[in-house]
């Protein structure tokens, strides 16, 4: 199961499935493509949405792709090696222009943010972002990704921790990856969402009852708004009700109230 975290970009979409449906057509494997759209206009929750396709996953589904739709795979990507609890198909990463012709062309090297542009030669050895695969068993075991992280950064870091605490095993493939280009999402440091998150991620382990075994939702499967997508979900109310309240508002949540 192909699992997608999506708001406003389906330009990305419409580029990178079809791409995906060409690679999976050399194989001899059943798959799918899930969408979990948020449709609330709160800080994007990316976290949430790839738990929430998790679930809406076929019930036969064996391995999750959990797939970010910036990330356009190249013919020598394989997706998952047959054997590991966790495969991680990205080695190298070139960023690029999608135009209005569906053609890419290379993104200018100034455009792209510092701290990635050594990714055209490697990506670092604890990157789990992008595109990572996991055993869908495995994936609810460790209760997935954390459900209080919001906005940009640090979940798939969390993610990481999760997976070295369950001693899961892990490899990393040799595929590239085209990164299609939008505006830099990245928040100054001083960001509150920035530095909660990476709190969060400093403190995994007294956070590990936080995940797809627990997050509040409203999700709804609709039609599916681009071709080629098996379920499209529309998602939102991410966060536990408001103190004195019934009411669950998404992406409200006071992190001073962890405990």
């Amino acid at each position: 199961s192909f699992i997608f975290c999506y708001r406003d970009r389906e330009n990305h979409l419409r580029a990178t499935i079809p791409a995906i449906q060409k690679l999976m057509a050399a194989y001899d494997t059943s798959y799918e493509i899930v969408v979990a759209e948020q449709i609330d206009t709160k800080p994007f929750r990316r976290a949430n949405l790839l738990n929430e396709g998790a679930k809406y996953a076929a019930k036969d589904s064996d391995i999750l792709i959990l797939h970010d739709a910036d990330h356009y795979p190249t013919a020598n990507v394989i997706y998952y090696d047959g054997i590991s609890d966790v495969f991680l198909p990205i080695q190298r990463v070139e960023f690029v222009i999608l135009n209005a012709d569906g053609t890419l062309t290379e993104r200018p090297e100034a455009d792209i943010p510092s701290g990635y542009r050594h990714f055209r030669s490697g990506v670092d050895s604890n990157y789990y972002g992008g595109v990572l695969s996991i055993v869908k068993e495995k994936f609810f075991a460790i209760n997935g990704f954390s459900s209080l992280f919001r906005n940009w950064g640090f979940e798939e870091a969390d993610l990481r921790n999760r997976i070295i605490h369950h001693k899961l095993t892990v490899d990393r493939g040799d595929g590239l990856f085209y990164a299609l280009d939008h505006a830099d999402s990245c928040p100054p440091p001083n960001n509150p969402d920035f530095q909660h998150n990476m709190m969060l991620a400093s403190n995994s382990e007294k956070y590990f009852s936080f995940g797809i075994n627990t997050q509040p939702s409203t999700a709804n499967i609709v039609s599916s708004k681009i071709e080629g997508v098996t379920t499209w979900i529309e998602c939102t109310d991410f966060d536990p009700p408001v103190p004195g309240s019934e009411k669950i508002v998404a992406s409200t949540f006071n992190f001073e109230d962890i405990e």
